[in-house]
């Protein structure tokens, strides 16, 4: 009896201080800051490059502006990570709104430290990472774009953040489990654990929990971008937000490499990429590797293809004297002991440094110096996300092989109208292959494909990454959740003739707090998610009904309820709309929405029809879900409103909260308990959820 007097003890005073915590940290947010997780920001990784654009790109459309936050566990100065961000990926930042949060805790990502469940541990270490973060700046929006997925719902649910993630590679992928499932030894499963039953079996069940641990972390996501379409769609089997997931392909730097010179009526051909046609005449071919020394990027393959060559020379083509570089990023120690390691085996191949050169944690400049000189371009990484060095070889005129499987596969080398812009391959034999190819092609086919690749690369500049960014990133400041249509009859009273919902990301209980807890247990989260559908939808109904029935003929109103705001428009006609959004959503988009909405109605459906209509289901209008998804995105529905100016005339009457809205003497409470238009759950939800609230307003 006393041990369970002490658990009740002990449960109650941990509610207690998280309660406690939750308010705190809440009461710290700071308004309008971007803060984005990436605590290897200085690493010079194409991840990085994705980070400094991203920020760039939000700075360039932002007004007001912004404040940028980068937590980071790098302890150089902000002058010396500013300075690399340029010489590494010649992009300009400003330190005036940008900032950098210090994180001690970061040795605690380092894999080297859980040699066995890593995967659990190191997700685990992020948990406690962006506790850290977490504690020393709160932002409004919280950007995750290095993959540490218990980090979204601690910003979302404690912390109150928007919360969105950039995913470069799941965790976890349902490759990997697969992989495991058929006992096949790869780079995530040991050769000794594939031989033996019992350990498969236990690391099966093993990657799945931890898959279910990652599906329940994704569901806190605002916004889900991915950098390709393998990665989306192995996201979409894990996280299984489809409305809610973006394609946005990494920033690759092909400016550098598209100044083109016209040579002939028939072939562009640009000036840096001729050097390599002009060493190919003179017998000597550069083949070039670019990508951070990493073991998921397979050197050793590039190593045993750059063998296989040398070999395949002496024998056929004596008078070509081959030169193979590898151009790499070293993050750490661990890093260089890889690239140590390389460079060994490479000697045990009869490689010696002249003919395989390492350079580690080149400039951008001694990059483009080797791209202008190599003929040839090899990726050997297995479902690489996406592959960026991929496309930089395409832009600089290379020959490219890369790996059969993951990004370069499915939108770079085999997704450009049918044409030939590189080569795919997998194994020793088939990278061969593709390099005896491209030397037997005549100097013309090269350069037709050199002319597809460059226009193939367009697709992932600089320019199209900050524009789809943004786009996807508006979806996390600006929200509508509903649109209803009413007509407003003196006889008839207010009748609700149509209506969509888009409730993903609503909470009536205010913070999130009940959320919490449906979304911990799956099967649970499931069923009450659905039911809690329903009772909004009904109240969402129930309130818009109430506004427009005190919302005199013709006029616009704005009801500000919490961090909600509810707008309705009546027009002379009794024709009526509301709309509930997030109070980023400006009430001029708001209302432009309406009155598009509403115009769009009564051209398709007549007005003597509206007083037969006594339910939704009679009424034939079915553009209203589509006329929703539509205004979700605000670039194109201010680009709508620019030409509207016109069309707000009408003064707005904004209140406070729905109960200013009502007649003196009237409760909202009384309303919702004598309506018939509730059900009793919807009733029940509306009075745990006022009771839920007054307690847990944490801001």
């Amino acid at each position: 009896m006393l041990a369970v007097d002490y658990a009740g003890l002990l449960f109650i005073t941990c509610i207690t201080f998280l309660y406690a915590f939750c308010r705190f940290i809440r009461g710290l947010r700071c308004k309008r800051t971007v803060a984005f997780f990436h605590p290897y920001c200085n690493a010079g990784g194409g991840g990085e490059r994705v980070l400094w654009c991203a920020i760039n790109a939000m700075k360039r459309c932002d007004k007001p502006p912004l404040c940028f936050v980068v937590y980071t566990g790098d302890m150089e100065a902000a002058d010396a990570i500013v300075k690399k961000a340029k010489e590494r990926f010649d992009v300009d930042l400003t330190l005036g709104n940008l900032q950098f949060v210090r994180l001690r805790t970061r040795p605690l990502l380092e894999a080297k430290l859980y040699p066995r469940f890593t995967l659990l541990l190191q997700m685990l270490g992020g948990f406690i990472v962006g506790l850290e973060a977490l504690i020393k700046l709160n932002p409004e929006v919280f950007i995750d774009t290095m993959g540490y997925p218990l980090t979204l719902p601690l910003f979302r649910f404690i912390g109150g953040a928007k919360v969105a993630s950039y995913v470069h590679y799941p965790t976890i992928s349902t490759d990997m489990i697969d992989r495991v499932r058929v006992r096949e030894a790869a780079f995530n499963n040991e050769e000794w654990i594939a031989r033996n039953l019992f350990l498969t079996y236990f690391k099966y069940w093993y990657y799945k929990m931890f898959a279910f641990l990652y599906y329940l972390c994704g569901q806190a996501n605002n916004v889900v971008m991915t950098n390709g379409s393998w990665t989306k769609n192995h996201i979409l089997k894990l996280w299984k937000v489809p409305d809610r997931t973006f394609v946005v392909f990494p920033p690759c730097d092909v400016r550098f490499f598209m100044e083109y010179e016209f040579l002939s009526n028939r072939y562009w051909f640009s000036r840096r990429q001729s050097k390599g046609e002009e060493l190919l005449r003179k017998n000597f071919v550069q083949i070039l590797s670019i990508g951070q020394i990493r073991p998921e990027k397979n050197h050793k393959l590039q190593i045993d293809v750059f063998a296989a060559v040398k070999e395949w020379a002496m024998k056929e083509r004596s008078n070509l004297k081959f030169h193979f570089v590898i151009c790499g990023g070293c993050r750490n120690k661990g890093d260089e002991m890889l690239a140590d390691k390389l460079a060994s085996y490479a000697k045990s191949l009869d490689l010696d440094e002249s003919e395989l050169e390492w350079a580690l944690n080149a400039s951008i400049q001694q990059m483009s110096s080797l791209l202008e000189n190599s003929l040839i371009g090899i990726h050997t990484m297995f479902n690489e996300h996406f592959g960026i060095s991929v496309v930089e070889g395409l832009a600089a005129g290379q020959m490219v092989i890369a790996n059969n499987s993951g990004g370069p596969k499915m939108d770079i080398i085999n997704n450009f109208e049918d044409h030939t812009v590189g080569f795919l391959a997998a194994t020793v034999d088939e990278y061969l292959s593709s390099v005896i190819r491209i030397l037997d092609l005549s100097v013309e086919d090269r350069e037709e494909i050199r002319r597809m690749a460059k226009e193939s690369v367009t697709r992932f500049s600089e320019k199209s990454f900050e524009d789809e960014w943004n786009i996807a990133v508006e979806n996390v400041k600006m929200k509508v959740f509903a649109i209803l249509i009413f007509h407003k009859n003196n006889e008839l009273g207010v009748v609700q003739l149509k209506s969509a919902f888009d409730l993903a990301n609503f909470s009536f209980f205010q913070r999130g707090s009940v959320q919490i807890y449906l979304k911990s247990i799956s099967i649970v989260y499931h069923y009450l998610f659905l039911r809690l559908e329903v009772w909004l939808q009904e109240f969402m109904s129930f309130s818009g009904k109430l506004i427009i029935e005190r919302t005199k003929i013709p006029s616009r109103s704005s009801v500000k309820e919490n961090e909600y705001f509810c707008h309705a428009y009546v027009r002379q006609d009794g024709l009526s709309g509301v709309c509930y959004t997030d109070a980023e959503y400006q009430a001029r988009v708001a209302f432009s929405m309406l009155t598009k909405v509403l115009d769009d109605f009564t051209a398709k459906v007549p007005a003597s029809s509206w007083p037969r209509i006594s339910s939704e289901k009679d009424c034939k209008y079915a553009e209203l879900p589509e006329m929703l998804a539509k205004w979700q995105n605000p670039r194109e529905a201010d680009a709508m409103t620019r030409v509207q100016e016109e069309v707000e005339e009408t003064k707005v009457v904004l209140h406070n909260t729905i109960q200013s809205v009502l007649e003196r003497g009237e409760k909202l409470d009384d309303l919702v308990a004598a309506s018939e238009g509730l059900s009793a759950q919807s009733k029940m939800f509306y009075t745990s959820a006022r009771k839920m609230n007054k307690c847990c307003n944490w801001t």
